[in-house]
């Protein structure tokens, strides 16, 4: 799984986040205030790489800050 997030100033990051074998994903690093797009590349059992799946955006709200 391939995330690149983005912050107020641009892409901050991109990189491979996980390696699953099933369909399910959990990212459980993201933080408030971002949105974070993720790709997924498959790779068939002799290595060879198919192509990317739609990308994926998700949009994390900043915590809510109480005084």
């Amino acid at each position: 799984v391939h995330r690149v997030e983005t912050g107020p100033h641009g892409v901050t990051e991109s990189r491979v986040v996980a390696a699953v074998k099933n369909e399910k994903f959990r990212d459980t690093t993201v933080l408030g205030g971002l949105r974070y797009t993720y790709v997924v590349r498959p790779f068939d059992a002799a290595g060879r790489q198919g192509p990317p799946s739609n990308a994926a955006t998700i949009e994390v709200p900043e915590p809510e800050v109480t005084a």
